[in-house]
């Protein structure tokens, strides 16, 4: 077995995706709070929750989107101005706080007019990714984190919530330290970075370096561990904030080429799913209520109620591949192996 199928074997096992909750809302900088700029504002924001609902950066800009752009006014739900100061790599760059807008979008109206154009959204079950990151000072390499180099932690986050993904930083406690170096992240070992990784039970990981090798110059090199695949990238900006940034770009293109599922405008299908080991009237509502949880999913139905065991009929854009996604990367249900079926266990 490879070692990118075994890290593929130990990482789904204990956690679940990490939740993404605002995937209908954004914030975009402001010059002032005028009625004159508004407008613009909010739609630079809905612009920005299109990138995160179909996981393509570019997004804003392609020509079938402008009529969905053009109802901005009307499909906003809620706006207000807030004060925030910057996040950086490098606190020097952090000078004063920045204006932002930031804004509601109506989730029913823009998933409706989205599906109606036939545009693919990304569910809210998303892939976690857990990131060692190294970097390097005077002392030599050391595993970036909150006590180490907090700006860097921070733009990765503030990126990653702009695009919609969900990271996962590791506790770097004796258990961590046991296990791992800063020089097995950074030449990349495999081996190491596994057994590291697997208590975490991510959905990826993402393993790197970034260096300054001269002022004014960073660049980063990048590996992704994902479904038994390894992925290799390199970026470099003046400043760290734009080489992580790139990264994140990078790691949430790669997420959304895997896991968006492509849809058929206005059609929702019916899929068949069982589900057993529900034995009480609450693990039937807390099932019911899953099942209608799930982003893609627009109306569920009980087609059959045997002793042990409740049959559902889903209806979800996407059909059955969406279901399934939504499923494995939550991971609340459980498939029973070798069923032939669409049957899952309720877990605990």
């Amino acid at each position: 077995m490879s070692l990118a199928c075994l890290l593929l074997i130990l990482l789904p096992c204990a956690a679940r995706a990490v939740p993404v909750g605002d995937l209908y809302e954004a914030e975009v900088p402001v010059s002032d709070q005028t009625d004159q700029r508004r407008p613009g504002a909010i739609r630079a924001a809905l612009g920005q929750v299109l990138i995160k609902l179909t996981g393509d950066r570019t997004a804003p800009g392609r020509p079938e989107f402008a009529p969905v752009l053009g109802e901005s006014q009307r499909l906003v739900q809620q706006y207000l101005y807030r004060e925030r100061v910057p996040v950086s790599a490098d606190p020097a760059l952090v000078t004063q706080p920045e204006t932002l807008l930031w804004a509601r979008f109506d989730e029913r109206l823009l998933s409706q007019q989205l599906r109606g154009l036939g545009a693919s959204i990304w569910g809210a079950e998303r892939p976690g990714t857990l990131v060692w990151l190294v970097s390097e000072d005077a002392g030599g390499p050391f595993i970036v984190g909150q006590d180490s180099k907090p700006g860097f932690i921070a733009v990765l986050e503030d990126r990653a919530r702009r695009r919609g993904i969900g990271l996962v930083f590791p506790l770097l406690d004796l258990e961590d330290s046991s296990r791992i170096r800063a020089a097995d992240i950074g030449s990349a070992d495999l081996p190491a970075i596994t057994e590291a990784s697997a208590r975490y039970g991510a959905d990826a990981v993402l393993a790197g370096k970034i260096v300054s090798p001269e002022p004014g110059i960073w660049e980063a090199e990048w590996h992704i561990y994902l479904a038994g695949e390894t992925l290799d990238w390199n970026t470099r900006g003046e400043i760290a904030d734009l080489a992580l940034e790139e990264l994140i770009d990078s790691l949430a293109d790669t997420l959304a080429a895997r896991y968006v599922i492509q849809s058929v405008a206005g059609v929702g299908t019916r899929v068949s799913i069982t589900v057993a080991e529900i034995n009480t009237n609450d693990q039937y509502a807390e099932t019911l209520k899953y099942l209608r949880s799930l982003s893609s999913v627009t109306d569920v139905q009980v087609t059959q109620v045997a002793p042990g065991q409740v049959s559902f009929s889903v209806t979800a854009h996407g059909g059955e591949a969406a279901i399934v996604q939504a499923i494995a990367l939550s991971r609340r249900l459980q498939p029973i192996a070798n069923s032939g079926e669409r049957i899952y266990r309720l877990l605990p």
